[in-house]
């Protein structure tokens, strides 16, 4: 591997994106979400409290819907950025002189899925820089090891989501893409639900249900590497997802290897 070939690529991909207007679009409304949000349900608490109802959420609480909400929409804009890493390159008829530096395809993918997970990363800096000036009286509140456990566990989920977009892109482009993948995501949580707690998943087998098995097997679990978070910061007796986190962890390795596979194959 050339690392100055795939350094130029990774930085590449991070260039196409802040050349484009969508990127800082992207951060307005990410920081307009986060503000008005925070003022809705602000004014919705102290309405409350003004009629003589009790106090729902405390600070703390409020902190950790706002990571949920976070982690959510990191996830969407990394399955974005995935399914427009490489599928960029080949609608614009370079893929082939990028393929051309000294650098396989497989390093080629790995350096377009850093560059895409960067950006993404960045977003979640921003996001949660922003939600603990809003929030800074309740950090107190918040154990530290689940403080500095949530960033760093929020980059795997959005990690997942560029290589499943990537993965997606290889037959569709970015508007059916987000419509596939967001079924798909849907779907395995639709799945995850029904079959999570099932004592025989496999009993009474009907096609929607096999669709559902299949979908809750394939599909990484986005939400498993939160419940180390959870586990933490003590919000609910919540116990960590070893098995799901193994599932997301073994669904995310296979779906980058197929792509790999895949696209040595094809011509370009």
């Amino acid at each position: 591997m050339n690392n100055r070939a795939f350094f130029l690529l990774t930085w590449n991909t991070v260039q196409k994106e802040l050349r484009s207007k969508s990127f800082y679009m992207v951060i307005a409304i990410t920081i307009g979400m986060l503000v008005i949000g925070y003022s809705i349900m602000q004014a919705f608490r102290e309405q409350i409290q003004v009629e003589g109802g009790p106090q729902m959420l405390g600070n703390g609480q409020l902190f950790w819907i706002y990571y949920a909400f976070i982690n959510a929409w990191s996830v969407f804009l990394a399955l974005l950025f995935g399914l427009g890493c490489v599928r960029s390159d080949i609608s614009s008829n370079v893929i082939g002189q990028l393929l051309a530096f000294p650098i396989n395809r497989t390093w080629y993918l790995i350096s377009r899925v850093l560059g895409s997970w960067l950006l993404v990363g960045f977003y979640q800096l921003l996001s949660f820089l922003l939600t603990a000036v809003l929030f800074f009286d309740a950090i107190k509140e918040i154990p530290v090891t689940a403080m500095i456990l949530a960033p760093m566990i929020s980059l795997l989920p959005t990690l997942a989501a560029v290589i499943l977009g990537l993965f997606v892109s290889l037959w569709v482009g970015k508007a059916p893409g987000m419509i596939l993948t967001g079924l798909a995501a849907m779907g395995g949580s639709w799945a995850r639900s029904v079959f999570a707690d099932a004592e025989n998943a496999f009993a009474n087998l009907s096609l929607l249900k096999v669709v559902g098995l299949i979908l809750w097997i394939v599909i990484p679990r986005f939400a498993a590497p939160h419940s180390i978070v959870q586990n933490f910061a003590e919000t609910a007796n919540t116990e960590i997802a070893w098995v799901d986190i193994s599932q997301f962890g073994v669904a995310t390795v296979m779906i980058f290897i197929i792509t790999n596979f895949v696209f040595k194959r094809r011509g370009f």
